[in-house]
């Protein structure tokens, strides 16, 4: 084998493998893990934020909601509050032992609502929940204040029951680095592999992860290069042809092998 196979190889090796679990309802029980030969393997039950004051501005008036300052860093609407009830009933009983939240407002709010709806199975007192910067929303389609958070300081006081030490203290830095300049989406990708480097290296066994559709989209068709079976998603070509696109307070289930 010359040098350039082995590093194909190699490559390969390395890449993080992807299965698809059994659709999220509120009587599923956990899915049995695939056989992977005592590789490190974690269990995700990615999550999108519930229905927010952006997105239904944006099925009135269209596009301009997106870039509209009176939705800067959004919080959920009523139908919003509902998905995220119903997506802690959806986590009941499966075994969470890290929820990880975006640090955007409709996100902590969806996964505070989600970890209340049950004392043990994920809003017990032993569930470690975190924030980290990795999981927020892309800047892939424009400059958009709703996918601006407010400061460190600001936040974490509205939500004290969230570990926010990876964030970093003051206004946010990585909505003005990325916003409107990641068109092709290489800043939103490369959260993606951190996010999963972050993840390899966490004490726990499942996690849900509570993020956005544009991430959630590129984690899964880019950096996982669309490994999970399609059959669950609905195909929406206007994204890049992306096909895990999810509803608000969508639950889906994956195991990640290393």
């Amino acid at each position: 084998m010359n040098n350039k196979d082995k590093d194909v190889g190699d490559e390969k090796d390395r890449q993080v493998r992807c299965y698809l679990l059994p659709p999220i309802g509120p009587g599923a029980t956990a899915a049995l893990s695939p056989n992977t030969s005592n590789r490190k393997q974690k269990t995700i039950y990615l999550v999108r934020h519930g229905r927010s004051q952006h997105n239904e501005a944006a099925d009135e008036i269209g596009d301009a909601a997106y870039y509209d300052e009176a939705y800067y860093d959004a919080e959920l609407v009523d139908e919003g509050l509902t998905q995220a009830a119903d997506a802690g009933i959806s986590l009941r009983n499966k075994g969470v032992g890290c929820v990880v939240a975006s640090p955007l407002t409709r996100c902590l709010r969806t996964a505070s609502i989600a970890c209340a709806n049950d004392a043990v199975g994920i809003g017990g007192p032993s569930t470690r929940r975190v924030v980290i910067e990795h999981v927020r929303e892309s800047g892939k389609y424009g400059h958009h204040p709703c996918n601006r958070r407010r400061s460190k300081e600001e936040i974490a006081h509205k939500f004290p029951e969230f570990d926010f030490g990876e964030i970093v203290s003051g206004h946010d830095t990585v909505w003005a680095h990325e916003e409107g300049r990641d068109g092709d989406g290489a800043m939103v990708q490369a959260r993606g592999r951190k996010f999963l480097d972050w993840l390899a290296e966490q004490p726990e066994d499942i996690f849900a992860v509570f993020s956005h559709c544009v991430f959630l989209q590129q984690l899964l068709d880019a950096v996982l290069d669309m490994q999970p079976c399609t059959e669950n998603w609905q195909p929406r070509p206007e994204y890049d042809g992306g096909s895990s696109w999810f509803n608000g307070g969508q639950v889906q289930g994956f195991v990640l092998v290393w």
